[in-house]
């Protein structure tokens, strides 16, 4: 029983995740990031952590969502926590590593 729902679980966060990459990239319906930041936040908030980066990018710019960096940063350090290494070199190039901090 808990097996199964563990396994529910992560199907859902990922059609939660390819939601947000549908409407983030515009494959068959007009292209909106704001929608697309729902969806992508709902697979953050249940781990997944590509969706975080993608909402790290989106409070970065501005796009679909108030420009943010405390946020960004925010969704960086979460993915970075969760052992995505592409989070610490989009820190790196995106930030000039500050959002991750190292000792």
């Amino acid at each position: 029983d808990c097996l199964l729902s563990r396994g529910l679980g992560d199907v859902y966060k990922r059609q939660m995740h390819n939601l947000g990459n549908i409407f983030g990239d515009g494959i068959g319906v007009e292209k909106d990031l704001y929608r697309a930041s729902l969806w992508w936040r709902r697979a953050a908030q249940n781990g997944d952590t590509i969706p975080m980066l993608r909402l790290a990018e989106l409070y970065f710019s501005g796009k679909g969502v108030g420009k943010d960096v405390s946020q960004a940063c925010f969704w960086i350090k979460q993915s970075s926590m969760r052992g995505n290494v592409n989070a610490e070199k989009i820190n790196k190039e995106r930030f000039d590593g500050e959002c991750i901090e190292r000792n």
